[in-house]
């Protein structure tokens, strides 16, 4: 996949994020985003750094939330990016958000250990 292949992608993704007016967990999305970014800026860093390619992020907030995904605001040394990352399968409900979250973290987390894994032996080699 070339780089403006890539960002049609990301493009795209950002727009059905943005856009998805159909959603069960609008309600509560601001809630979610409140407590998100005053207790866990530590998941949405991770967030950022494993699944939304972006580990020269110093930062990041949740922008959105919704039934398809998160938008991030990731914060580097010298750009401030706008990343979606979409649910594996679109939340029906409320309560399938703290899962949908752990299990997005879970998985940038798991992201992350094989990065370093791989960045470590690059530099033992």
């Amino acid at each position: 996949m070339n780089d403006s292949q890539a960002m049609s992608d990301a493009s795209d993704s950002l727009s059905s994020l943005l856009l998805d007016h159909s959603d069960p967990i609008e309600a509560v999305s601001a809630g979610v985003i409140a407590h998100m970014n005053e207790d866990h800026s530590d998941a949405n860093l991770d967030y950022a750094h494993g699944l939304g390619a972006c580990p020269e992020a110093t930062s990041a907030i949740l922008l959105k939330i919704n039934r398809l995904g998160i938008v991030l605001q990731a914060t580097t040394s010298d750009e401030v990016k706008t990343i979606p990352v979409k649910f594996p399968e679109p939340l029906e409900s409320q309560d399938q958000i703290r899962p949908a979250l752990i299990n997005l973290l879970t998985e940038a987390r798991k992201s992350l250990k094989s990065i370093n894994r791989f960045s470590n032996q690059e530099t033992s080699a």
